[in-house]
């Protein structure tokens, strides 16, 4: 057999140093939260002469202040509603009644009208030449868990450890029966066959997929449909980005999470790549996420389980090795010990930011790494949801704040009993 059909090259050192370099980058981004580091500056209009006549202003973010704490918001005339700090490391933000029940039933039947379909995971479907294991303790063997990181990573499953010995028992991996897989009993097995075996047995076993559900991406832009374009205006509004150098995603995707519906935990950015430009600056397809913020709204109520979950949320500490190694991003099987867990509520929406300001460049800066969020499972009833994402082009002078814009921020809860 050639070895470019074997399973993998078993590549003690190079896998090793290769699963700790991409783990290791671990960030403290403890000053980013107080006060963003200032950049060098870019100019938007030179004259003849080079002198700059337009600045860029430093991307808006609001300040969280504490956990707990409150915000008066009046937006609209005759509608107050009021923001609460969930979190500030990521900074994560809560607003009860966002939408009202109507818009909340419009956003499900433009889904409906478009037609949901069940989520496709593309990470298990491209073909691939060969399969990269993660030995992190480089002993030339893979136990159970590096495994199931193995795993994760080439395949976008889930799997707990009883899953991963059903798949050596199956393929008759384990030759020596100590739940240890050597180079050797690696190489007996072809890739297809590893493949075609991970790929069914998550076909039969659907909770291992990273997210189950049905969805419409409905297009948004240029939409002349009069309740989402309010809805939209709300967002921006309540934060602040009133700017053409502001825009929302090119689609909304609204999502229906049935019986064991949920959504493993993801982050919904990229890291800041120079090769790779912003999708949404660029017609190519080779590009990246540089999504600045994002909004989660909730359609329904849900009679139980679905809590929206950020596993990292309000850490004194970060360790993106230690989170994949104790499965935290697994929220079907794991959502209790997530750090922060929101009740699903028609008409909520819950509000992050995915990457911190970059100073006075106008664009985005490096992506918060403890924004980690998903679904936890649905144990009774349905559930349904839609996100929506900021977009940042070079951020200039935002319009001036309307009369009726005033912001009111409290510590107390200053909601009505």
């Amino acid at each position: 057999m050639a070895p470019s059909q074997r399973l993998s090259v078993f590549c003690v050192v190079a896998l090793g140093c290769f699963a700790y370099a991409c783990l290791a980058k671990e960030h403290d981004h403890a000053d980013m939260y107080k006060e963003p580091a200032k950049g060098e500056g870019h100019c938007l209009k030179e004259d003849a002469d080079g002198k700059c006549l337009e600045e860029p202003e430093e991307v808006p973010r609001l300040d969280g202040i504490a956990v707990g704490f409150y915000r008066t918001l009046a937006i609209e005339a005759e509608e107050t509603h009021f923001m609460k700090t969930l979190s500030m490391a990521p900074l994560i933000l809560e607003i009860d009644d966002f939408l009202t029940s109507k818009e909340c039933d419009h956003l499900i039947k433009m889904a409906k009208d478009q037609g949901l379909e069940d989520t496709i995971n593309s990470a298990a479907t491209s073909p691939k030449e060969r399969i990269h294991v993660s030995d992190f303790n480089s002993d030339g063997q893979l136990d159970t868990n590096e495994m199931r990181i193995s795993l994760e990573d080439n395949f976008d499953v889930y799997l707990c450890e009883e899953d991963v010995l059903n798949v050596y028992k199956e393929l008759r991996m384990d030759t020596n029966g100590d739940n240890l897989i050597s180079k050797a009993e690696l190489d007996e097995v072809t890739l297809s066959n590893f493949r075609d075996f991970v790929l069914h047995y998550v076909n039969e076993h659907p909770v291992c997929q990273p997210r189950r559900s049905k969805e419409a991406k409905i297009a948004i832009n240029g939409t002349k449909d009069g309740v989402f374009a309010k809805i939209e205006q709300r967002i921006l509004r309540a934060l602040r980005l009133r700017n053409a150098a502001v825009e929302t995603d090119s689609e909304l995707l609204v999502m229906k999470f049935e019986q064991e519906g949920h959504e493993n935990a993801h982050i919904d950015s990229a890291p800041i790549l120079e090769r790779l430009p912003c999708c949404h600056k660029t017609d190519s397809e080779v590009c990246r996420d540089c999504r600045y913020a994002t909004v989660q709204l909730h359609l329904s109520n849900v009679e139980e389980g679905g809590e929206a979950a950020f596993p990292v949320a309000n850490n004194d500490t970060y360790s993106p090795k230690d989170l994949r190694l104790g499965n935290k991003r697994n929220l079907r099987k794991f959502c209790e010990e997530s750090n922060l867990r929101v009740t699903p509520k028609k008409g909520k929406a819950v509000i992050w930011y995915n990457h911190f300001p970059s100073g006075d460049t106008g664009e985005v800066g490096e992506i918060d790494d403890r924004t980690w969020n998903g679904q936890c499972a649905v144990t009774k009833g349905e559930k349904w949801l839609a996100k929506l994402w900021i977009n940042i082009n070079t951020y200039v002078e935002p319009e001036p704040e309307p009369e009726e814009d005033d912001v009111e921020e409290t510590e107390e809860d200053p909601k009505p009993e």
